[in-house]
């Protein structure tokens, strides 16, 4: 466990990124703390994704340093990672056992339990498998499966990674994960979990009240 004296969750230092050896983007720095929501934005190529898979640990830049100071980080990325062959139960069932957690996890906090219910809708689609979900739903339960290494303990530290999480999302389930990212986040006052929220959109106005970094690339 980080001391909790230090507010950073996440620190990137003269980060430069390209692809082929040719830049996307230099000399990128910010820092990440505690309670904060930061959105990565920029036109289509630009380097939203390329930015994210290089925080995770996806590649190596051309330049710079990134440090983590976090107990455990949720990744959601460009594509789905979820097996079409298996039902939503078992693909939850695999990220529980993945990080070590068992069932209780889901309903373990109201929290955790309405976004379970509201967001999903798990009971309704708990034994389809993914392949005849539609492209929206399979795109929640990805996200749902992403948060999941999130650690409900007092004191834990945790940074939720979202590349376009809101793609191919209806209204209300945009309006769901939204007030869940701000729930996460405001928790950090508390204090019980000590999480920041770092994702990439083209629009950040949904947003743009709530943000405490806007990342431009």
């Amino acid at each position: 466990m980080f001391s909790l004296e230090k507010k950073t969750l996440l620190s990137v230092k003269s980060l430069s990124v390209g692809r082929n050896n040719a830049a996307l983007f230099k000399d990128l720095s910010f820092d990440l703390e505690i309670g904060q929501i930061a959105l990565i934005t920029g036109a289509n190529g630009s380097g939203k994704t390329t930015l994210i898979r290089q925080l995770i640990g996806f590649g190596k830049p051309l330049k710079g340093n990134i440090s983590w100071f976090a107990d455990s980080v949720g990744y959601l990325g460009h594509n789905n990672a979820l097996n079409n062959e298996l039902s939503v139960t078992e693909n939850i069932n695999f990220y529980l056992a993945l990080y070590n957690k068992t069932r209780y996890f889901l309903s373990s906090t109201e929290t955790m339990s309405n976004f379970t219910n509201d967001f999903i809708n798990l009971k309704k689609i708990r034994y389809k498998k993914v392949k005849h979900l539609s492209v929206g739903q399979q795109r929640k339960l990805a996200i749902y499966c992403s948060v999941l290494n999130i650690n409900l303990t007092l004191g834990s530290r945790f940074v939720w990674v979202l590349d376009e999480p809101m793609a191919n999302l209806d209204k209300q389930s945009i309006k769901i994960l939204l007030d869940f990212i701000l729930h996460i986040s405001q928790m950090s006052h508390i204090p019980f979990l000590n999480a920041s929220v770092i994702l990439s959109a083209h629009d950040h106005s949904l947003l743009e009240n709530e943000l405490s970094l806007l990342i431009r690339i």
